[in-house]
């Protein structure tokens, strides 16, 4: 699921609901947020992007993050929020290598 521009509140809720009922209908074991798009994080979205993630991890879905900028990871850091147990990436391409192994495919270079 990419992420481009900056998030609110209202935003940050409606790409819970999504990201879950998407989680329910394709039946996900892993998802995949990318926020390279996404400039600055303040604390109600990092907030919002922490439970985001726990949320999926209760549906049983892996998820992976990968594009975040060094601005956002500096927000991340700041708040407090601790995502040593979530799997994050530099860019998209990474992401998406790591999601197909974890399916079973078997990629040649």
């Amino acid at each position: 699921m990419p992420i481009i521009g900056s998030i609110d509140s209202a935003r940050a809720r409606n790409l819970t609901r999504t990201l879950l009922a998407g989680i329910s209908h394709y039946n996900a074991r892993v998802v995949l947020l990318d926020i390279t798009g996404v400039p600055l994080v303040d604390t109600g979205v990092a907030t919002h992007l922490d439970k985001t993630i726990r949320a999926a991890r209760l549906k049983g879905a892996r998820t992976i993050v990968t594009g975040i900028s060094p601005a956002v990871a500096e927000a991340i850091v700041d708040l407090g929020i601790d995502w040593s147990g979530v799997d994050t990436l530099h860019n998209l391409q990474s992401g998406l290598i790591v999601v197909l192994q974890n399916l079973g495919f078997l990629l040649k270079k």
